[in-house]
Parts: C-alpha cells; structure tokens; sequence
C-alpha cells in the first residue's frame, strides 16, 4: 500500500469502537485490524505489523440505522461491521466460522476482548484514506486494495494469515471432485503407457 494513500491509522479499544467509527469512516470508509496486543499501538503501526492481528477487514458507505418509532441515525458500515464483531466476540450472538476461530485461539467474553484475563486487549485499528478522493468507487477501490495488502504483510511478516481471515486460508483440493477423479486416472493410464 502506498503511505500516500492512508491519511492516518486511528488505534482505540475494540470495545470503544462506536466513539469513533461513525464520526472517523462515516464518508470514506476504512480498512481495519483486531490486534491482541499488551500496549496500544502507534499510529504507524499497521495492524500486519502484530503477531496478534486476529482479523483485517474493510468496509465504506453508510446507512440509516432504525432508532425508535420513526426515527433514524446515519451510521457507517464500518460502526455496523464493529456491532457484529463485537457482537459475536463478546456477547455470544451470531457468530461465523472466523469468530469461532479467534474463540478458539483467545477466549470469549468482555474479560477477554479488554484485557482482563489475558493481559491483551484487542484494539481496533482503523486505516483511514486520504480525505481528498471525488467518488465513492475511489473510496471501494482504496479499501479493497488496503485490506489484501494488509492481509498480504501479515502473511509475509508471520507465515499465515490472521486467524480469522478464513478466506485467505488455503484449502486441501476435494479428491472427490469430477475433475481431481478424472486428473488422477488420466495420471494413472499415463503411467500404464510409459
């Protein structure tokens, strides 16, 4: 990722996240970090840049969330993309396979997500771009560009991807398939001809 394209990374608290999502990535949206890390962050630091980066993300645009009787907030998908992890990590609502990955690996529960158990909090780290985009599809664009180099560094600085970047896991080919069943006895006659 080119530094000019990134005005700022923001580091708060995971569990803070509603103090700064909106007012931070409401217009331009944002590619982000959960970090399990002892201390905060700088605002150098990228997410890639911790062994403890559990999840990289990215999400821009808004949306009207539903207040009470007729009322609506303007809310950024980058606060409703929080609400769910957040959701899943801490308060056992709908969780997905790479919820139940990070689980696995760090626990479950406020105690966890703050710290208090394992001395490591999560803290969300928010990579803002540069203000001075003139569409929207700019905004889409940078932040689908942010979140594979972000997921690409930590893979190159650890070995793997995040634990809850499932998508970027490779997986064993299914042998069962048409295709893999045709490969191998087409191999097997090959060899039967040598």
């Amino acid at each position: 990722m080119n530094i000019q394209d990134t005005a700022k990374i923001h580091w708060c608290y995971f569990t803070d996240y509603h103090k700064y999502c909106d007012s931070l990535t409401m217009n331009t949206g944002a590619c982000y970090g959960l970090v399990f890390n002892e201390t905060k962050p700088e605002i150098y630091e990228h997410p890639s840049d911790f062994s403890g980066c559990v999840y990289i993300g990215k999400s821009t645009g808004y949306y009207f969330d539903k207040q009470s009787g007729s009322k609506a907030k303007k809310r950024s998908y980058v606060h409703k993309r929080m609400t769910t992890h957040i959701g899943a990590l801490v308060n056992s609502r709908k969780k997905d396979t790479s919820h139940e990955k990070i689980i696995e690996h760090y626990g479950e529960g406020e105690d966890v997500i703050n710290g208090t158990l394992t001395g490591k909090p999560c803290w969300l780290g928010l990579i803002i771009p540069r203000p001075d985009f003139e569409t929207h599809n700019q905004y889409i664009t940078w932040a689908h560009m942010a979140e594979r180099s972000e997921i690409y560094s930590y893979t190159r600085n650890f070995n793997k991807p995040p634990i809850g970047n499932l998508d970027s896991v490779s997986r064993e080919p299914d042998m069962n398939t048409f295709s893999n069943k045709f490969k191998k006895e087409t191999m097997n006659l090959m060899e039967h001809l040598i």
